[in-house]
């Protein structure tokens, strides 16, 4: 049978996503911000601010209301990182969700209050649910292309993360499984940071070598943390990281990747994130993986660099240079 499919969320990649799992669905509820997005979306019936020119298929409804989620097999929520405990507090207050129904936290972030995972606010407001994770290099301008895509899909049982991979999975969105939700959740957050020493590098023309340089000893610096946070290593090696940080690190279609970039031409953060206009989960992300590290005695010198970028007023050209001239260590 086909599944009812709830996307909280109607920026780019929550549209994107709407699209997809579509094709797979009996129905899919798109949740806007507000009932003066979810207006416009209907009346354009396409998301002509984020993703113009691919008119919504028939049975993709723009919702305002929480209500809708009710009746959905699968949930996917796609709230920028900073709003998660508040948005969730207020959609916990109006709808309670059940043992048969599943929620996956598709955005790529860590809490900086608490150092926890979307998934873990997630469990708090919805104790009652099948929580996990999707995460991986999911571009939503490839995706609305219905070009081939590959993502992962982490929770914590076995058969809840079959049942999720069945109902999202079709020939062009092929959804892995893993059971390391941590892992996965993590993976997708440390990537943004690299992708912003990414864009700085490329901006500051240090090249492909540097490129290369920076996706391998970020990789480092992300399992070691994993491994802190008794996360698989093996989790890493998977689409969550090294296929993530490949994809982000390697093009300006990533915002983050943007960020770098406008960052190394001597623009504010504040400049950067106005000019890209979207969400940029990559400058909160960074405070929030560098408290983590710290708090866990873990050697991260890549996350530092950007942090102090971002936080502490130092120059790009300063800050990655200050790389450069460390002692090299073993591989």
């Amino acid at each position: 049978m086909k599944p009812t499919i709830g996307i909280i969320g109607a920026g780019s990649w929550g549209t994107a996503l709407a699209f997809t799992v579509s094709k797979n669905a009996k129905q899919v509820y798109l949740l806007a911000r507000n009932a003066e997005q979810a207006s416009i979306l209907k009346q354009d019936n396409q998301n002509k601010k984020y993703l113009p020119g691919y008119s919504f298929p028939d049975h993709l409804s723009v919702e305002s209301s929480y209500e809708c989620l009710t009746q959905c097999d699968i949930i996917i929520s796609v709230v920028p990182t900073a709003h998660y405990r508040s948005i969730f507090q207020k959609i916990s207050s109006e709808v309670s969700l059940t043992s048969k129904q599943i929620i996956l936290n598709a955005s790529k972030g860590i809490e900086l209050a608490t150092g926890l995972g979307m998934s873990s606010i997630l469990k708090e407001y919805f104790p009652e649910a099948k929580v996990g994770v999707l995460s991986g290099p999911t571009y939503a301008e490839e995706v609305m292309d219905d070009l081939p895509t590959c993502c992962v899909i982490a929770m914590d049982c076995d058969n809840d993360v079959s049942q999720a991979q069945l109902y999202l999975s079709h020939q062009r969105l092929r959804c892995y499984r893993s059971l390391d939700l941590r892992g996965v959740e993590l993976a997708g957050t440390v990537k943004n940071t690299m992708a912003i020493a990414s864009g700085i590098s490329r901006g500051l023309g240090f090249g492909y070598n540097a490129t290369s340089a920076l996706i391998t000893r970020g990789l480092a610096e992300m399992i070691r943390l994993g491994a802190a946070l008794g996360c698989n290593p093996e989790t890493f090696m998977g689409l969550s990281g090294v296929g993530d940080l490949i994809s982000t690190c390697s093009t300006d279609m990533s915002r983050n990747f943007q960020v770098g970039l406008k960052l190394s031409e001597g623009k504010s953060v504040e400049q950067a994130i106005a000019e890209i206009g979207m969400v940029t989960e990559g400058v909160p992300n960074t405070e929030s993986i560098y408290e983590l590290a710290r708090k866990h005695g873990v050697r991260t010198p890549l996350i530092d660099a950007v942090y102090s970028i971002l936080f502490q007023d130092f120059s790009a050209i300063k800050a990655l240079q200050s790389l450069l001239e460390t002692e090299p260590g073993t591989e």
